[in-house]
């Protein structure tokens, strides 16, 4: 077994000029360390309120400009983080995934699969702390000391001293530290899953909260009333919803994002956080109570059926390319190994529930 150690800088907060790695044996001896420059083509903005003021780049920009770009060092990077028998690690090592997965969509790639471990919440559980903590004081914590801080391959060798530090400390192999660590382990394909639904709802968000009000919309059941939907339906539904909440609007009715001032809250077969929020405010307010409904009382409400409800396109990628224009990448092309979102059984609404378990 080896062990790849990386680490992630970015120009301007999501843009890519360096992949450090530091790869070792099972002992932590190490056989490889290299820095690879990448340039980011995109600003250096390491001082801007979206990035850390405190980060200081190892390399000036003109030394970035001339390297290849992440599309050049794409196939480098991918076999060393596929390697057979080799384990990834990183410290708050998502952050850097996230950065993988931002560049291989803006230059339409696939994220290479892979498990990782993040060596921030490995030694968060081992020492039972509240919360995670930077890099700097783990290696105070354990007595280590390391290269320069924010230089990706000394990053990437510190993460991996901490590491090493902390199996002689438990007397144990890497191997023995992770195992049964549901929280510390991680796989590539399901963290662009969760990021790229994360995307979806956010986009969702946006585009019901920009709807406008209806000019004299037709008298209806859902005229001048304030909708909210759970959880689950929001997740797993957010495609078709947004073509449903278009209707509802054009009808007079609003959607809402919280579940403050409504007339009905929508929701889902399992029951979630606002669904126990509205019952609390129900219980204070009996006087002013919010209707919950079901998804099929909603849809007759709004006079659609769920077959004929348009699924939008929220998969869209707007992040600019290096010529400006936008990247089309749908969540198939993005990450082949991301699970596909659940569909309804059925492409009609079924019978609606009885008014007790409305």
């Amino acid at each position: 077994m080896r062990y790849l150690f990386f680490d992630i800088e970015c120009s301007d907060g999501t843009h890519i000029c360096t992949f450090g790695y530091v790869l070792t044996d099972s002992n932590f001896n190490v056989l490889d360390k290299q820095d690879l420059l990448i340039n980011p083509e995109a600003p250096f903005n390491v001082g801007n309120r979206a990035f850390d003021r405190k980060i200081t780049l190892a390399y000036p920009p003109s030394v970035f400009r001339r390297q290849p770009t992440f599309a050049e060092r794409y196939d480098e990077i991918h076999v060393l983080l596929t390697a057979e028998d080799t384990l990834v690690c990183g410290h708050a090592v998502e952050n850097d995934v996230g950065f993988l997965l931002t560049a291989c969509r803006r230059y339409g790639l696939d994220l290479p699969g892979f498990r990782y471990v993040d060596s921030q919440k490995l030694y968060r559980k081992a020492k039972g702390d509240a919360n995670d903590k930077a890099l700097e004081k783990i290696m105070e914590e354990l007595q280590v000391e390391g290269g320069t801080l924010h230089k990706s391959d000394d990053d990437a060798l510190c993460s991996m001293l901490t590491v090493r530090a902390l199996c002689a400390e438990k007397q144990c192999a890497f191997e023995s530290l992770i195992r049964g660590d549901a929280e510390s382990v991680g796989d590539s394909g399901a963290f662009a899953a969760r990021w790229l639904q994360a995307r979806r709802l956010n986009r969702y968000r946006k585009i019901c909260q920009n709807l406008r009000y209806a000019v004299n919309p037709p008298d209806s059941a859902v005229k001048g009333k304030y909708f909210a939907f759970s959880e689950e339906i929001e997740r797993v539904y957010c495609g078709k919803l947004v073509s449903a909440v278009r209707i509802l609007t054009e009808l007079g009715g609003r959607w809402r994002g919280n579940i403050y001032r409504l007339h009905y809250f929508v929701r889902g077969a399992e029951p979630g956080k606002r669904l126990r929020k509205v019952e609390a405010i129900n219980r204070e307010h009996p006087h002013e109570k919010i209707e919950i409904i079901t998804l099929q009382r909603f849809l007759a409400m709004i006079g659609i059926d769920w077959g004929a409800l348009e699924e939008e396109d929220l998969d869209t990628d707007l992040l600019p390319t290096r010529t400006g224009k936008p990247l089309e990448a749908t969540l198939k092309d993005a990450v082949r190994r991301a699970p596909k979102l659940q569909k309804p059984k059925s492409s009609r609404p079924k019978k609606e529930e009885p008014d007790q378990s409305i």
